[in-house]
């Protein structure tokens, strides 16, 4: 049998982690439990991680990491300012591309913290994503980032655990729909700079024509 690398017993060491996730709460996920759920030797385990809760750490870490919107690839032109539709469309796929290891941190067994720190990172992008659109720093900015950071975190959690019979929506889709706190608060404000309504809302028209009856 070929030697594993650091990598790839990490890899099986991380899987197995989520495996068990979906079987207990995280505060009794021990060492043993790892190694024998991944086949992994303790030994082994103890040159990657710590811990059980190092473990833990360590996949948030990188769920973090990968959900950084300004690490999000964007079609929009370099001088184009602020997050764009396309930036907020592929923070969507990312996410789902790691579906099984956030449904199982977002879970009931999961860490009911990691949630907050997705949030305070959210925020902290979104404000500097403000500054970018050059939004006037005013009293309401914190509750219109409040409400669009919140957005992004109820729309993936809903997402991850959808009701019987409702289907997925695209993450096109779900990007528009994030949006909308953007949309309402660059019409509220006052010497708001002016982003163009695909650039807010992607191929969704802002205000559809309604027909007279």
């Amino acid at each position: 049998m070929a030697r594993q690398s650091a990598a790839e017993w990490r890899k099986l060491i991380v899987e197995a982690y989520i495996d068990l996730l979906y079987e207990k709460h995280f505060s009794k996920i021990k060492v043993s439990d790892i190694c024998a759920q991944s086949k992994v030797p303790r030994s082994t385990f103890y040159t990657i991680f710590s811990s059980a809760d190092d473990c833990l750490e360590g996949i948030e870490k990188t769920l973090l990491k990968i959900l950084s919107l300004q690490s999000q690839p964007t079609t929009s032109p370099e001088n184009s300012i602020g997050l764009s539709i396309e930036a907020i469309s592929r923070w969507f796929d990312t996410a789902f591309e790691h579906e099984r290891a956030l449904a199982a941190i977002m879970g009931v067994n999961g860490d009911p913290y990691f949630a907050r720190r997705l949030h305070n990172q959210l925020e902290s992008e979104m404000v500097a994503f403000s500054n970018e659109d050059l939004v006037p720093q005013d009293d309401l900015l914190p509750y219109a980032i409040e409400n669009l950071v919140g957005s992004y975190i109820t729309l993936l959690t809903f997402t991850l655990n959808l009701p019987s019979g409702v289907k997925r929506a695209s993450s096109r889709e779900l990007a528009s729909i994030a949006s909308l706190a953007r949309v309402g608060y660059h019409a509220m404000v006052d010497g708001a700079s002016y982003v163009p309504d695909e650039k807010l809302m992607g191929e969704f028209p802002l205000f559809k024509k309604v027909k007279q009856l």
